[in-house]
């Protein structure tokens, strides 16, 4: 009986920090306001928290991300929803600031930021040509 109790604690306690967990990570749809190529946006994440910006583009189209944080600790990756590869320069470890370049497919592109060190205030700006 002490060991149902236990396993049935230690299951409560995965359930609760993956919810906890899910929590953390942020999404938001970029809009562009009618007749502009671009939009800003102002955000914040706090240590371990990132924030995703979806962004739809098509193939051939030059996209131009770039971050801006008060201490200089906010930086992003982008990733091609579709394949599920970063870009080049932006990739998983390459801790992107400004990026720009012909995206490869059309689609749904992901713009994860995160923080480098402790909690991160940033300015977020999105163009496409």
């Amino acid at each position: 009986m002490k060991n149902i109790i236990t396993l049935c604690a230690l299951l409560l306690l995965a359930i609760t920090s993956t919810i906890a967990y899910g929590q953390t990570n942020r999404t938001k749809v970029v809009k562009f306001k009618r007749g502009t190529s671009g939009a800003t946006y102002k955000d914040a994440v706090i240590r371990g928290e990132t924030m995703t910006y979806v962004l739809g583009a098509r193939k051939g189209q030059t996209m131009e991300v770039k971050i801006s944080a008060l201490e200089n600790n906010a930086v992003f990756q982008i990733k091609d929803k579709r394949t599920g590869k970063y870009l080049s320069g932006a990739a998983e470890g390459e801790d992107a600031r400004k990026w720009k370049g012909k995206l490869p497919s059309s689609g749904d592109y992901q713009i994860v930021v995160g923080g480098t060190r402790g909690n991160a205030s940033f300015t977020i700006s999105f163009e496409i040509k």
